[in-house]
């Protein structure tokens, strides 16, 4: 199912993503019990997502925050943004 009005991207596996996904392949992701994570924000650069990350480690000391790379494109790491 294609939304109108979004820039898609058809991957060589014929994942279709939108391209501002590609733009935005740094991750600020929540780790949660059970091997479960949440994607809080994506971003173009390591260091923004490092410094959105800052404050929210001040506000929630007890939580577990990482910056990742998505850097395979197969998968549905982005499912959690929405």
């Amino acid at each position: 199912m294609l939304d109108e009005g979004r820039i898609l991207t058809v991957l060589r596996w014929g994942v279709v993503k939108p391209y501002r996904d590609n733009l935005n392949r740094w991750l600020a992701v929540r780790l949660l019990g059970n091997m479960q994570r949440v994607v809080v924000a994506r971003f173009r650069k390591q260091s923004e997502a490092e410094g959105y990350l800052q404050p929210i480690r001040r506000l929630i000391p007890d939580g577990k925050f990482l910056v990742v790379f998505d850097g395979d494109n197969k998968s549905e790491v982005d499912q959690d943004c929405r």
